[in-house]
């Protein structure tokens, strides 16, 4: 009994580690985004009320002034969005993810041209553009408009920034997934009813840290290729979390066996014991049942 209960303990542990990994994923990724965007500034995260010293020939500037357009999506009544099918793609936040991409087979939603056209005009979204959530928790939730569709639109949780040719949208995704950008803007952000939002005075006045073009998409390959290797090592811990489940098993089995410790040769298998009781069960008499009497009325 001993020795279950100490690699039952083992595997708790195991199970308790490999899901903190789990966890640990997302924040990790924010960190390697923010660290290769500053150019190697890391250690400056915690201090958001002055800009970090960036490299030579790095600059700050406003996302205002590095995109054409920022602004925030708006929610048509119900009987202007249709579920499954329609002109165009309406954008909730659920289709945002934490991965960097856009999930539109999550309850996919259209609205008609006409409410695209002019009712919603100031949130089309086109093939490009970069969104992030502005209601939270949780927020860092981003993705760029895939070209699926020519045009798409939003609703008013989420913000679009339509990048100028010196900017970068992958650059600009990932630094709006930074764990640098989250702290500073959620330092600046407002409470209400328990959500964090973001107000677009925020997204406009959003400081990004701006490299040449070039260096922009070495930036943008090195963050892809940490985020391979740390989706390998998040993989290999999913695949062992689902081991030890298989090994708790394992290990009960032996246990019932008598595996799990060495055994005095003198005693009975444990095969035969419970074959002496099958036996012994199939033989017993059954016992027989008297007639129930009857009950005067």
């Amino acid at each position: 009994m001993r020795k279950l209960d100490t690699l039952s303990a083992r595997t708790t542990t195991a199970r308790t580690h490999l899901t903190a990994i789990a966890k640990l994923v997302e924040k990790y990724k924010r960190l390697v985004i923010g660290q290769l965007c500053l150019g190697g500034v890391a250690s400056q995260f915690e201090d958001q009320k002055e800009l970090p010293e960036l490299p030579f020939a790095w600059e700050w500037s406003r996302a205002e002034d590095l995109c054409h357009w920022i602004t925030k999506g708006t929610t048509p009544s119900k009987g202007e969005l249709f579920a499954g099918s329609g002109d165009v793609p309406f954008i909730k936040v659920y289709n945002l993810t934490f991965s960097d991409r856009l999930d539109f087979s999550i309850e996919p939603t259209f609205v008609g041209c006409d409410t695209h056209n002019i009712a919603l005009k100031r949130s089309k979204l086109f093939p490009g553009d970069v969104l992030i959530n502005i209601v939270g928790p949780p927020l860092g939730k981003t993705a760029i408009v895939p070209d699926d569709f020519p045009e798409w639109n939003m609703n008013q949780a989420i913000a679009v920034f339509r990048p100028k040719e010196r900017l970068y949208n992958r650059f600009l995704l990932y630094w709006l997934s930074s764990e640098w950008f989250l702290s500073w803007a959620l330092s600046r952000s407002k409470a209400t009813a328990g959500q964090r939002n973001l107000t677009l005075e925020i997204c406009r006045d959003t400081p990004v840290p701006l490299p040449s073009f070039d260096e922009q998409r070495e930036i943008v390959r090195r963050i892809e290729t940490a985020f391979a290797k740390i989706n390998r090592l998040a993989a290999e811990a999913e695949k062992a979390l689902k081991l030890t489940d298989r090994l708790d098993q394992r290990i009960l089995a032996k246990a019932f066996a008598g595996a799990l410790v060495p055994q005095d040769p003198t005693d009975e298998p444990a095969t035969e014991l419970l074959a002496r009781v099958r036996e012994a069960r199939a033989t017993a008499p059954k016992p027989k049942r008297g007639r129930r009497k009857k009950v005067a009325t």
